[in-house]
């Protein structure tokens, strides 16, 4: 049996928590809980009220799925969730995007930013947008999340960059 790691933002909190997530269907609406610790839910009642006893509520939009890749760049070798901003190099052009999971399982990395060599930031036209597998790319950072920082311009990249050289 395959365990899925996940991470979301608690409801009234600001930091995510990781674990594995189950989903309580509601009647006006469901609710989703992160189980800090891996727990195997078997089919008697005590198992399950022991697992959701133990489970955190998170926000529903912050719920993100480990990709199984980490981070290629640097030492620092941090997994990469689903909602991550990452930098990287794809066919030695530097890229500034965010990755999702798609309808197939598989990470992908949609650029938002093009980063030139000369360092001239460019956003990305809807209509040019692309994704490519995260496999694909090299050098991989993370450098933020969609939920905790808005770094997706190339003015806010720009700071972030002159920040990161410091």
């Amino acid at each position: 049996m395959r365990i899925c790691e996940y991470r979301a933002i608690p409801i009234g909190e600001k930091n995510f928590i990781y674990g594995t997530i189950t989903k309580i269907k509601g009647v006006k609406k469901d609710r989703y809980y992160i189980l800090p610790q891996p727990v195997l839910i078997e089919a008697d009642n005590k198992t399950l009220l022991y697992a959701i006893a133990g489970a955190v509520e998170v926000k529903r939009n912050t719920i993100g799925r480990y990709t199984g890749y980490r981070e290629s760049a640097f030492e620092r070798n941090r997994k990469i969730y689903e909602g991550d901003i990452v930098e990287g190099k794809l066919f030695d052009e530097k890229f500034v995007g965010i990755v999702e999971i798609d309808e197939f399982n598989t990470a992908v990395f949609y650029p938002i930013l093009h980063v030139s060599p000369e360092g001239k930031i460019k956003t990305i036209p809807k209509k040019d947008r692309f994704e490519e597998p995260l496999d694909m790319m090299c050098c991989v950072s993370i450098i933020g999340n969609i939920h905790t920082q808005k770094i997706l311009t190339p003015k806010k990249y720009k700071e972030f960059a002159k920040d990161k050289e410091v």
